[in-house]
């Protein structure tokens, strides 16, 4: 069957309509222990930054409130360790049907202009580690 010209249009347009509907969805982001086991879905941070390189590396920045569940658990290295939660963390974020995974590299707490702290977490593409 052979479509018509206004067929072809209507349905470019309805798969359109669908793209930009998953545009607008939220990210997924989770945190990972050093055996992938899930300790954290975020929601609350304050920035995201991941860069998507096909087939390449990229650095990955999040930036979260200091005292929030996710921040406090990256920062208590120590607690992590006696807890058998291991010295890795692993971040996946799926987004328009893509998915950035990466290793965390180093975190810094940093104090903003209106007195918040904030904790800004870098991590490596684990495309590095293949």
């Amino acid at each position: 069957m052979t479509n018509t010209p206004a067929q072809i249009l209507e349905a470019t347009r309805q798969q359109k309509i669908a793209e930009e509907k998953i545009r607008r969805e939220q990210p997924l982001c989770r945190i990972w222990d050093a055996e992938w086991n899930l300790q954290h879905v975020l929601g609350n941070e304050y920035g995201a930054k991941l860069t998507w390189v096909s087939n390449d590396t990229g650095p990955g920045q999040l930036e979260l409130p200091f005292d929030s569940p996710a921040a406090q658990w990256i920062h208590d290295y120590q607690s992590r360790l006696d807890n058998g939660e291991g010295r890795t963390i692993g971040l996946t974020c799926d987004y328009a049907g893509a998915r950035w995974s990466g290793i965390m590299d180093k975190f810094a707490v940093e104090q903003r202009e209106d007195g918040d702290l904030v904790l800004v977490v870098d991590f490596v593409h684990d495309y590095e580690h293949l």
